[in-house]
């Protein structure tokens, strides 16, 4: 089976190696299509679930270069289906200066909009620290099912790590959990109910149960779990608890979308995917204070250019938060995998993933 999931990966990196336009129809061969299929961008409006949808985002990303690293793909095996998870190289080749204009025009028609100038700043900041680079990394995960003896997507994703985000943050006076809801699914009772355990956990926040909630993780000798920074990568379930304990102590509220969910069961193994949001409070004494420990230490003090421009990044993330309200909210995605373990449903596999431009961020 692991050589039927090599081949799928090399069969999918051909294609996008080839970036034939004229073959796009082709590469759906490799998909399984159903009212699960789920095909995700690195934005929050970018869910594809049919072939249209989907060809035409592939379309979109071959107009730039992707490498997948193969040789470095974590591969997990399970009787029906199989989860993948690897890096990507993105070469950037279509003219993102035109892009950059075009953003900064539509922002100078709102010019005078504090908030809308924050992230103008910012978007030259990045601008400048870009410039002349040409390549990225990203994170792809895709859950295959095996199909008249053939693996095939139906789950994928790709993601940017946190650490190439910026909060792009704007003023929205509606409820933020509202803007993140996808349409109410009809999944699997004991996955939505083993998702609420998972959602309970992660808004009691209680360190003493914090060994109770690991027992739902089953770690074995191939486990993966994804957080949002790029050197999140646990592969057991002690390192697992070290983050989620520093998500209980300094994160904030996570709400989970579980109604929305697309959860595909296939007897005692089931994956899948839903969006959540965490909702923080603001400490503007505590913001003003990181704005001066970042000027000092990371800009005045600074050893290279990048290193200031690091700076002012942290410096204009916290100027901006500052001056956006009481609260605020960011979107995520959540996806996994789990299978029944004497009679226990437990996780398998989870990643938490941002989203890269997030224009839809509300504060109040």
């Amino acid at each position: 089976m692991m050589s039927l999931v090599k081949k799928w990966l090399e069969d999918f990196q051909a294609y996008y190696r080839e970036r034939d336009q004229s073959r796009v129809s082709d590469l759906m061969d490799l998909f399984h299509f159903d009212q699960n299929t789920c095909f995700l961008g690195h934005d929050l409006g970018q869910w594809f679930h049919d072939q249209e949808q989907i060809e035409a985002y592939i379309l979109d990303q071959w107009q730039d270069a992707y490498d997948f690293n193969l040789d470095q793909a974590f591969v997990e095996v399970y009787d029906k289906m199989a989860l993948v998870y690897t890096t990507v190289r993105v070469k950037k080749e279509r003219d993102h200066k035109e892009l950059f204009k075009k953003e900064v025009r539509g922002m100078l028609e709102h010019k005078d909009d504090p908030l809308v100038l924050d992230k103008l700043y910012r978007q030259v900041v990045d601008y400048v620290d870009d410039y002349g680079r040409t390549t990225y990394p990203m994170r792809f995960t895709c859950v295959l099912v095996r199909v008249d003896g053939q693996y095939r997507a139906h789950h994928v994703q790709f993601a940017y790590d946190a650490v190439m985000l910026w909060q792009h943050r704007l003023l929205k006076e509606y409820d933020a959990l509202a803007a993140i809801k996808r349409p109410r699914l009809s999944g699997d009772q004991e996955i939505k109910d083993m998702l609420g355990v998972f959602q309970a956990a992660y808004q009691a926040k209680n360190i003493e149960k914090l060994d109770e909630f690991m027992d739902h993780f089953h770690g074995g000798t191939n486990f993966l779990a994804l957080g949002t920074d790029a050197d999140e990568i646990l592969t057991s379930v002690g390192e697992l608890r070290e983050m989620v304990e520093s998500d209980w102590t300094y994160w904030g509220d996570f709400t989970m979308d579980i109604e929305g969910a697309s959860i595909c069961r296939l007897e005692d193994e089931a994956y899948f995917l839903l969006n959540g949001i965490v909702s923080k409070e603001n400490n503007r004494q505590a913001m003003l204070e990181g704005i001066a420990y970042y000027c000092e230490e990371e800009v005045v003090n600074a050893d290279s250019k990048e290193d200031m421009i690091h700076g002012m990044r942290h410096m204009m993330d916290l100027h901006h938060e500052m001056n956006l309200g009481h609260w605020y909210h960011a979107p995520m995605r959540l996806s996994g995998t789990c299978k029944k373990i004497g009679g226990k449903w437990m996780f398998t596999h989870i990643q938490f993933s941002d989203y890269m431009t997030r224009p839809e961020k509300f504060y109040d």
